[in-house]
């Protein structure tokens, strides 16, 4: 996860235990999602529906929730902490 976010410019991620569990398919440039759930430390996220990244919009339909309990936790951005406080985000992308 932290090679994942080394291109997030001046974030150092601290080192946190995660897990991922997915059942969909890929096929091509299409991804489909039944339920995608991940953790990361405390925070969580789970992704439903379906992803087109061939820039045809007609089958993206994609659904994400994600819950971070403590913003301090994830790391520092220019060596300094994000304030303790929660970050909820739902999105639905069509």
């Amino acid at each position: 996860v932290r090679n994942l976010l080394r291109h997030v410019r001046n974030l150092e991620a601290y080192e946190q235990p995660f897990s991922l569990d997915a059942k969909g398919q890929v096929r091509g440039n299409h991804w489909g999602f039944e339920r995608l759930v991940g953790a990361v430390g405390t925070a969580n996220f789970e992704i439903r529906g379906d992803l087109a990244l061939d820039g045809s919009k007609s089958r993206t339909e994609l659904t994400l929730d994600l819950t971070i309990p403590n913003l301090a936790e994830i790391g520092t951005v220019d060596g300094r902490r994000f304030n303790e406080q929660a970050l909820s985000l739902s999105a639905h992308a069509v």
